[in-house]
């Protein structure tokens, strides 16, 4: 999904990754709804598994997901571990999976889509102190940092800072995603009140900058 960034491209603007983002969203909901009895409905949630299509002739784009329901196939936790689950706190702590893992990832992909950013990236040029840097070990760690420190819009991807529109929106639904990816899962929203929270941001995403 953010792979492409060559000569030739058009770059997304904010209405369409905030449809992209939402479309995600409905389509997590549908599956905790769908498969309320499976441990983790998605189980492999990452942006190379979100299909984009233009839906009508005004080339307006949509998300469809890929490649969900594998977890309670595979024999064993070592298989899960090619999974994007794999990355999530209690993955990797060994504690209990849930429906709560698939919104980490859900958090994760609205980060990527905000920042222009992939998960193991260097995130270095920021100034950052050498002590600031080795805590970084996620996306959503970079830009806890860069929120705590008052950058703001820092975060943003490039192309969208170019466009002065919308930024007041994008930083709530950062804020979001940093609930998404609480490292205490009971601590994260449900995917309703997410889908339920972006409707609102809908509605007034033409919104100020915030400084």
């Amino acid at each position: 999904m953010l792979e492409n960034r060559g000569v030739g491209r058009k770059p997304l603007d904010w209405n369409a990754r905030l449809t992209i983002i939402k479309d995600i969203a409905k389509g997590v909901d549908f599956l905790h709804h769908s498969l309320a009895s499976h441990k983790v409905p998605h189980g492999n949630l990452k942006s190379s598994n979100v299909l984009i299509h233009h839906h009508d002739n005004q080339g307006n784009h949509h998300a469809k997901l890929a490649n969900f329901g594998f977890l309670t196939l595979l024999p064993n936790k070592k298989s899960a571990e090619k999974l994007a689950i794999s990355k999530s706190p209690e993955f990797v702590q060994g504690r209990k999976l849930t429906h709560k893992t698939d919104v980490y990832c859900f958090g994760i992909i609205v980060l990527e889509v905000i920042t222009g950013k992939i998960p193991g990236e260097m995130l270095g040029g920021m100034g950052m102190e050498e002590e600031e840097e080795e805590k970084i070990s996620d996306l959503s760690d970079w830009v806890r940092m860069v929120v705590n420190n008052d950058w703001s819009t820092d975060i943003l991807d490039i192309e969208m800072i170019a466009a002065k529109e919308g930024h007041d929106s994008m930083l709530k639904l950062t804020q979001i995603a940093l609930e998404c990816t609480d490292d205490k899962p009971e601590k994260r929203p449900k995917i309703s009140e997410v889908l339920r929270r972006m409707e609102e941001i809908e509605k007034t995403k033409n919104g100020n900058l915030i400084s």
